[in-house]
């Protein structure tokens, strides 16, 4: 049941156990800086951590799945989205900001012509 149509692609599961079994000790590290990123640039963005949602999370081949899909049928939580919106001034590719440096020095659409100049 792990292609289910209209079913969004909205999330990244990681299991925690998985985390500390696969990656070594860098990688785990890394990961932990990325989800405080997020973590923190969602605050700001939002200006209240309250209103930062927590998720309940269930394998689609559980016997229960399809009671799941219809409440969040009937609760207007089901059916691909539109496209993601792109925020004005951020690049498509990246999503970054792009007037900045990070952005011009990693998501040059063509750095080969932009040295030429």
């Amino acid at each position: 049941m792990a292609n289910i149509e209209g079913m969004q692609n909205k999330f990244v599961v990681i299991k925690r156990t998985d985390v500390s079994n696969f990656l070594p000790p860098h990688q785990q590290e890394q990961l932990q800086e990325i989800l405080k990123a997020i973590d923190i640039n969602r605050i700001i963005g939002m200006g209240d951590p309250a209103s930062i949602n927590s998720y309940l999370v269930i394998n689609t081949d559980e016997s229960y799945a399809e009671d799941v899909i219809d409440v969040l049928k009937m609760n207007g939580h089901w059916e691909s989205p539109g496209p993601f919106p792109i925020p004005e001034g951020r690049c498509i590719r990246c999503g970054l900001d792009n007037q900045t440096d990070e952005h011009i020095d990693n998501c040059d659409p063509d750095p080969i012509e932009r040295d030429q100049d």
